[in-house]
């Protein structure tokens, strides 16, 4: 399970890296913690479907890839 987690945390944070973005920034923009972030990037948390639809619409990042990281 935990090469899926680090395709996750691959995927969001290329896209972080596109929009000159962090976690923290990430974190604003998705009304959580930083912390909360930093859990499911590093695989220490499941991903909620919240979170996915999230990071889909707020990043962009298409809901099928994320589906296949998960």
């Amino acid at each position: 399970p935990n090469s899926f987690k680090l395709s996750l945390n691959f995927i969001v944070m290329q896209r972080l890296e596109e929009m000159n973005m962090n976690q923290s920034m990430l974190a604003v923009l998705l009304n959580t913690t930083g912390s909360k972030i930093s859990k499911i990037l590093s695989g220490k948390q499941e991903p909620d479907i919240n979170f996915l639809k999230a990071i889909h619409q707020h990043l962009g990042i298409d809901g099928n890839l994320l589906l296949e990281v998960v």
